[in-house]
């Protein structure tokens, strides 16, 4: 069942994908001057849906920024990566040609002390075949446990850091 907002910029419409997480929206121009009340709208379809997805859209690192921008201050692009540019410090370019790839399940940068509250993915060139994206639901999942398993999580602590993914780019890049 799609939610509907109509706002003075257009028909803002969001079509759940799937029983535990995801939704495409629909309706507007994300890398145009959206109104507050649409941006409240987005943020609360994120909150519930964890994952939007905006087909048909046509932004460039200047909009790509500018859309994040109306959600929060934006953080550096990845904390051990180099972002695309000095120009674009916010923007992380992933590009299979140059050998850019993650073929395991991940978090995006969610090891800083301050996470962000999201990431904005921008495709530029998609395959024909292969190059899906997929994404997990852990509330979806701690929802699914039994209530002893859930009793056990919640006594638990998690250190999250990203030294096991880093270690070996981070010595190849000082030269260790």
């Amino acid at each position: 069942m799609a939610n509907t907002a109509t706002t003075a910029a257009g028909t803002l419409t969001v079509d759940r994908i799937s029983p535990a997480i995801g939704a495409r929206v629909s309706g507007i121009d994300i890398s145009g001057d959206l109104e507050d009340v649409v941006i409240a709208e987005i943020r609360a379809a994120l909150v519930e849906h964890k994952v939007l997805v905006f087909n048909g859209q046509e932004l460039n690192e200047e909009t790509h920024v500018k859309f994040g921008r109306r959600f929060g201050e934006l953080t550096f692009a990845h904390p051990v990566m180099a972002p695309l540019d000095d120009f674009h410090p916010e923007i992380w370019q992933i590009d299979s040609k140059g050998g850019g790839q993650n073929d395991n399940w991940h978090t995006d940068v969610t090891f800083v002390e301050r996470p962000p509250l999201g990431s904005i993915l921008r495709p530029i060139r998609i395959p024909d075949v292969g190059g899906d994206t997929n994404w997990a639901s852990l509330e979806a999942a701690y929802d699914s446990l039994a209530k002893p398993l859930q009793d056990l999580a919640d006594g638990l602590t998690a250190f999250h850091d990203g030294s096991h993914e880093f270690e070996a780019y981070l010595s190849h890049r000082e030269g260790k």
